[in-house]
């Protein structure tokens, strides 16, 4: 749990350092090589990444040891901890509506520590690490093709498929047999996580294009949660501890209704006359545990998402 939590941390500081970047950035109106470029020379943001590592390595040991459905919550509340540094780093305030679902978040948080049983999960046959893959193959397939399209509900898929995607990433740790150099070149489970890492990246930058920030984080947050939660529990041993069903549901839907009503906070825009054109006041939330999505601005130039998931 402890690991968990620090991971949630280094997405959250990692995030807000990737926004300090950002903010000292003149705007570009697309990712591109330029852009990556200008951050790179920036210190803020080379430290942002080496905490997103870090906070990588340590998501390792909780999704190894603890229930999918508890460390994928944990994981998703580094937006609280972007949200409330932001508040002294960047400047941008939170309204009581958002406090208070800072408050729920923690309380989710802690109901879940409590009702997670931490025994050991099952191991996974190669059939089911091989199922895995093929389901991040399909879904990268999946995201090129809705990345073709242009209607209203292209934005909700995108981040629909890369929330999945980024779901499969902690499957996939949790599928892995043990972290012997050879046995895991072998593993399809690794060629998973790698292609639905990677892949993931794709639907959600294209989803903030269509729908903005707020929407595509909303979709990804629930189905990035809710699917290795299910996984976790129908197919790879997770438990809850005898008695509390209750209390660990009512947990997870507090911690991501929370998460869910803070995400309007991932472009933190700027009041109305405020803002300068010859900065990038956005930073986009984490959308997974273990990795960054760069993204496109969506709409006008004041909204340009910088680091993260």
């Amino acid at each position: 749990m402890v690991a968990a939590l620090a991971a949630a941390v280094c997405y959250g500081v990692g995030t807000v350092l990737q926004g300090v970047a950002a903010h000292r950035t003149p705007m570009i109106d697309a990712v591109s090589a330029r852009l990556f470029a200008r951050l790179v020379g920036q210190w803020p943001f080379l430290l942002g990444v080496t905490v997103d590592l870090l906070g990588f390595v340590v998501s390792l040991v909780a999704l190894r040891t603890l229930p999918l459905y508890v460390v994928e919550a944990v994981v998703a509340a580094n937006l609280v901890v972007t949200a409330v540094l932001a508040t002294r780093v960047l400047g941008t305030r939170l309204a009581a509506r958002e406090w208070a679902a800072v408050v729920l978040v923690c309380i989710g948080l802690a109901a879940l520590a409590f009702s997670g049983d931490t025994s050991h999960p099952q191991a996974s046959s190669l059939a089911a690490q091989t199922l895995l893959l093929v389901v991040a193959l399909v879904l990268v397939a999946g995201a090129a093709v809705a990345a073709q399209w242009r209607g209203w509900w292209a934005g909700p898929t995108l981040g629909a498929l890369a929330g999945l995607a980024f779901g499969v990433v902690g499957i996939a740790v949790r599928m892995l047999p043990d972290l012997a150099i050879g046995t895991l070149a072998r593993s399809p489970a690794l060629w998973a996580l790698v292609v639905a890492g990677v892949g993931g990246l794709l639907p959600f930058a294209a989803g903030i294009q269509r729908a903005g920030v707020t929407v595509v984080t909303g979709v990804l947050v629930v189905t990035e949660t809710t699917a290795p939660a299910l996984v976790g529990l129908l197919l790879l041993g997770d438990r809850v501890r005898p008695g509390l069903v209750p209390l660990a549901v009512g947990g997870f839907v507090l911690a991501v209704g929370g998460v869910l009503a803070l995400s309007r906070f991932g472009s933190l825009e700027q009041p109305a006359g405020a803002r300068d054109p010859g900065r990038a006041p956005g930073i986009t939330p984490r959308p997974r545990a273990g990795g960054s999505a760069p993204g496109e601005p969506a709409g006008p130039p004041d909204d340009l998402p910088v680091g993260s998931g």
